[in-house]
């Protein structure tokens, strides 16, 4: 994943913070899709580990990420 990172940051100046914005927002469209389309009323928890991926995790937890999908 690093080198993908790298790459995409080198070649294509799509920056990490970019990146990990993307990856939360889409993660957390796939959760709602898992949830029938609704997160009313639904406890969702959200485990990160201490790796790059844990920036995805934290933008998918975060209330501006779950807002813009309602």
């Amino acid at each position: 994943m690093r080198e993908v990172d790298r790459l995409m940051i080198e070649k294509y100046g799509i920056q990490l913070l970019q990146m990990m914005e993307n990856a939360g927002r889409n993660l957390a469209k796939l959760a709602r899709r898992f949830l029938d389309g609704s997160i009313s009323g639904k406890q969702i928890i959200v485990v990160a580990g201490k790796g790059n991926n844990r920036g995805g995790g934290l933008v998918a937890q975060s209330t501006s990420t779950i807002g813009r999908l309602r």
